[in-house]
């Protein structure tokens, strides 16, 4: 395989760049502007460690109330999901924690679906962003797909399909086959499979002890692009994109060793490493800023919020 070292080195000056605007707004809490790149500090983008993200905070810290309360492996996993699903840190203020004994109350249930199908700009209570598969496993039907969400996992959860989803994972010994258990849940495709596999590894003692998270990825649509960068190909072939991802993940060292300060520590590596998954969102994010640098692409602004 051949690569283009500056264009590497392009890829990894970005995500140094966007790490020192989180450095810079949440650990030295400084005044902006935190970048002088145009780009950066126009548009939105998401950092460069997922666990820095907003929504993946508040989702953290709701971990660890579940825990203290001894929430079991199952209700975990149907608040990661319906969390992933509805994809607004709005959702547990509106829903609250769900356990076994309130999410099967029919009159919960109910109360759950007239939540789910509000919706104001000022506060909303879910996003569409993550609601695309159709993999929808039981035949409730409705015009507002949060509806669909709701009372399919609640079918799912009284039929025993949520403990058995999560006994299989606790089976997996790797990656792969981790996300191919939490295909079984409804609307869950390969995409959506990564994100709330990324969300349990942040729980000790959730995924088997043994297994290697940087061992398999699941590669985004917005990858290919930053692929054909780093090659200077104007194709890429999936397995091609895969080969790149953990090509950098094996060379990032390289570029990364005078940035520990600003890079921080990793959530489970504990060490400066960027992991597999949170490359490969580097490669979708790349690509948006790319984009958005030639005058291409959706541009979403930066409002305030990182």
């Amino acid at each position: 395989m051949h690569y283009i070292e500056e264009n590497i080195q392009a890829l990894f000056d970005f995500a140094i760049e966007r790490q020192k605007v989180y450095y810079k707004k949440e650990v030295l809490k400084s005044n902006p502007p935190w970048t002088e790149d145009f780009t950066l500090k126009t548009y939105l983008f998401c950092n460069v460690r997922r666990q820095n993200d907003r929504l993946t905070k508040v989702y953290i810290d709701l971990t660890k109330k579940m825990l203290a309360e001894d929430f079991s492996k199952q209700e975990i996993l149907l608040n990661t999901y319906l969390y992933r699903i509805f994809n607004t840190e709005n959702f547990f203020e509106v829903f609250g924690l769900l356990n076994i004994k309130n999410f099967l109350l029919p009159s919960h249930l109910t109360n759950l679906i007239q939540k789910s199908e509000y919706k104001q700009k000022a506060f909303p209570v879910w996003g569409t962003a993550y609601q695309t598969s159709p993999n929808m496993m039981y035949l409730y039907k409705s015009k507002i797909k949060s509806s669909r969400y709701i009372h399919n996992a609640y079918d799912m959860f009284k039929d025993g399909e949520f403990l058995a989803i999560t006994n299989n994972i606790s089976l997996r010994q790797n990656v792969s086959q981790c996300l191919e258990a939490l295909k079984a849940l409804p609307g869950v495709g390969p995409f959506l499979s990564q994100q709330i596999f990324n969300d349990l590894t942040y729980i000790p003692g959730y995924l088997n002890g043994n297994m290697n998270i940087n061992e398999f990825v699941n590669a985004g649509p917005g990858c290919p692009g930053t692929s054909e960068f780093i090659r200077g190909s104007s194709f890429s072939k999936y397995e091609n994109v895969v080969e790149d991802i953990h090509y950098i993940y094996g060379t990032q060292n390289k570029y990364l060793k005078n940035y520990e300060s600003i890079m921080g520590l990793d959530y489970t590596l504990k060490t400066p490493e960027i992991r597999l998954s949170d490359l490969e969102h580097l490669f979708c994010e790349f690509r948006k800023y790319l984009n958005l640098k030639a005058g291409i692409g959706k541009k979403r602004y930066y409002k305030g919020k990182v």
